[in-house]
């Protein structure tokens, strides 16, 4: 976790005391305990408090151009950042640093407002390009890291949380009642609101740039860089109902190995009867009970069968190798070859579980949603399932 925050003062004659800056970073010292660090030039300055993970050497911030036009404070991670530096190596490119805060620099010498398009992470980014005098905030697709900014008759003020900002002068402390009414009837302040009435949060999937016109007057600008196209029941379930960590690009490379494009599988229907099975355990979680709970989901083994039945076919004719069907041969071997007549060894722990709940007496039945009927109703549908899928490609 770290922490951004910067002024942009509207008259262009006033400059950004450091005080000011390093008196925000303080404000959220907690954010960023390992180090900060502040630039001004003149009407604006910004800084930030970092916490150390990536490059620990010469990943000090604010990160630069080689000429030193554009300049970044950064809060999160950029998962993809060494595949964004060899490409911009290639592109001729000159990085100082490992770290991925680097990284966004070049990419808004490239792409412009669009770099943001090319990063693959959580976070909150504050760009300053000297030369056309522009601030650019960028917040990731799903809003993890938060960023708030203030439209004030003195400039614009932002940061990662409301402390810093409140250490200007000129941010209001008036509490919103549209914001307040929002928190007492949704348990929580929606974006754009902030608590504060002139306090705004930059929605996810959101850039804004802050610019100067010709006649002086700053100029704020907020636009969505991204939307969640849903491309049917089956990319939204994944979203709404995350699976574990690898199981949705699994999927897309899987699906890329048997020669699909990445449209197939969005706009491809669901068919109906794998919505059955989803329909039935989401019942599961939203209305039944704990012990329900573990009853559909003891017969989690035949997903291990299934891994076992599925990297048999691919290794022997598709002509995959151990590599493209590691998560499979994973499954098997966890799952299948370490335990006894092939039982996953979550799915014992969940029957004993459940064995556990009856005994105490805490598995309350209710009526025509017994722990047998769960059970065997999961069996049914994921039998379906692949009954179904196995017709579906033979008809292909």
């Amino acid at each position: 976790m770290c922490g951004i925050h910067g002024v942009y003062f509207a008259d262009r004659h006033r400059v950004v005391g450091e005080d000011l800056l390093r008196a925000m970073g303080d404000a959220i010292h907690h954010r960023g305990p390992d180090e900060s660090g502040v630039l001004v030039d003149g009407a604006f300055g910004f800084g930030m408090q970092r916490l150390s993970i990536i490059d620990l050497k010469t990943g000090h911030q604010p990160i630069g151009s080689e000429d030193g036009s554009v300049q970044v404070v950064f809060n999160g991670e950029i998962y993809n950042y060494r595949e964004l530096a060899h490409d911009l190596l290639e592109r001729g490119h000159v990085l100082a640093t490992t770290s991925d805060t680097e990284v966004i620099v070049h990419l808004w010498e490239e792409y412009g407002a669009e770099c943001v398009r090319h990063l693959a992470g959580m976070f909150a980014i504050a760009l300053w390009d000297s030369r056309s005098r522009t601030l650019f905030l960028a917040r990731d697709r799903l809003g993890i890291k938060p960023l708030y900014y203030a439209e004030t008759p003195a400039g614009f003020v932002f940061g990662s949380e409301l402390k810093a900002l409140v250490r200007v002068p000129e941010v209001a402390r008036r509490v919103s009642s549209e914001a307040v009414l929002a928190y007492l009837r949704w348990g929580y302040v929606p974006d754009p609101l902030a608590i504060l009435e002139d306090v705004r949060k930059l929605p996810p999937a959101h850039v804004l740039t802050a610019s100067r016109t010709d006649d002086g007057r700053l100029e704020v600008g907020v636009r969505r860089y991204w939307d969640l196209d849903y491309g049917g029941e089956k990319i939204a379930d994944e979203f709404i109902h995350p699976k574990p960590p690898g199981h949705f690009l699994v999927m897309l490379q899987t699906a890329q190995a048997f020669g699909l494009t990445e449209e197939e599988v969005f706009t491809t229907p669901m068919l109906s009867e794998f919505r059955g099975k989803i329909d039935f355990m989401r019942g599961i979680v939203y209305e039944g009970t704990a012990a329900e709970w573990y009853a559909a989901v003891t017969t989690e083994e035949q997903i291990g069968h299934w891994s076992a039945a599925c990297y048999k076919a691919l290794t022997t004719h598709y002509g995959f190798d151990r590599n493209k069907a590691s998560y499979f041969a994973t499954h098997v071997e966890a799952d299948l070859a370490e335990h006894e007549e092939g039982v996953m060894g979550h799915a014992s722990f969940n029957r004993m579980a459940l064995q556990r709940l009856l005994q105490t007496g805490m598995a309350d039945e209710r009526p025509t949603y017994g722990l047998e009927y769960c059970a065997m109703t999961s069996v049914d549908l994921h039998g379906v399932m692949l009954r179904a899928a196995m017709e579906e490609a033979a008809r292909k």
